[in-house]
């Protein structure tokens, strides 16, 4: 009951915060798009759904699991989603999913597979935890739609979303998952079987080359898109600094950040 009592707590604090900085919003900002704003304020309470999760995993037999099944078919959608914004883009011009009204104005929109659709943590986290279970299905349960949101998830990060820091991050966390499996007598030739195989698709391909040289690259496509983001941090600091109870609020980037 204490810990009913202290959730139910955080639960107001955190949505009156919410209220109050979607209304700093609007009154402070009020060229913000809409669509983007609730979009953009849905990152808020990520953190206090990250909170009820633990809670039910902790007070329910197996709660974990059925969250992340439940989140497998979430994902599942919204990866067949991008899929066919990003075909409908391409070929049409076509832009059905609200979130990317912008693409046709918006810049650095195109790298090496297209346009590019950013995804949120969690479509990026469920690719992990996919593959986890994959690797070690011989102790864990493992559905068709695990296999099924891989392929589909891995594609997303690579040729939808076309993020340098998530397609790394998914390399490094494989590597140490089949190097952890690889300490196990029964699993070490096939961790190290799996471990070769990865790194001869990721030399044929060039794609780690090309990802670590756009790092450095200096094209309009990566450079400025780097500057941006170095010049930005100073900015941010500034301007929080400035209007520290409100900050920049949920405000629209492209429309103020200038």
């Amino acid at each position: 009951r204490e810990m009913q009592r202290k959730y139910r707590t955080l639960m107001f604090i955190w949505g009156c915060s919410w209220i109050f900085l979607l209304v700093y919003t609007v009154i402070k900002f009020p060229q913000t798009n809409i669509t983007i704003l609730i979009f953009t304020s849905s990152y808020w309470i990520m953190p206090l759904l990250s909170l009820t999760f633990t809670i039910i995993a902790l007070h329910s037999r197996d709660g974990y699991k059925k969250i992340l099944r439940c989140v497998n078919y979430y994902v599942f959608a919204l990866y067949i989603l991008l899929i066919l914004q990003k075909v409908a883009f391409e070929t049409a011009g076509i832009v059905f999913l609200p979130f990317y009204s912008r693409l046709i104005t918006s810049t650095n929109v195109y790298r090496e597979f297209g346009v590019r659709l950013g995804m949120r943590g969690i479509e990026n986290f469920m690719v992990i935890y996919n593959i986890f279970l994959i690797l070690n299905k011989d102790k864990l349960k493992v559905q068709k739609l695990n296999y099924i949101n891989f392929g589909l998830g891995l594609y997303c990060v690579i040729v939808i979303q076309q993020t340098r820091a998530y397609i790394i991050s998914f390399i490094i966390t494989v590597s140490i998952i089949l190097l952890q499996n690889a300490l196990q007598k029964k699993r070490f030739i096939k961790s190290l079987i799996l471990l070769c195989l990865g790194a001869a698709i990721l030399i044929s391909t060039n794609l780690l080359s090309d990802i670590i040289g756009s790092l450095f690259s200096t094209t309009e496509s990566y450079g400025a898109d780097q500057m941006v983001r170095v010049d930005a941090i100073n900015y941010f600091i500034q301007y929080f600094l400035k209007n520290p109870i409100g900050g920049f609020g949920f405000a629209d980037g492209n429309t103020y950040a200038s």
